[in-house]
């Protein structure tokens, strides 16, 4: 079972070359997030994060 983010995700402070991206997990797991710098999502990018806890 994935884990779930009851609390949805987040975003701030986005400038020309970085974006913060926070959310909350049910239990520990690994933060990815996947970006594409254009409406279309071509040539998406998968980042994985830090380990996060519960």
């Amino acid at each position: 079972m994935r884990p779930g983010i009851p609390y949805g995700i987040a975003c701030g402070d986005i400038s020309n070359d970085s974006a913060l991206i926070w959310s909350r997990s049910d239990r520990p797991a690994r933060m990815i997030v996947e970006y594409s710098t254009n409406e279309s999502f071509q040539r998406g990018q998968r980042v994985f994060g830090a380990n996060t806890l519960e």
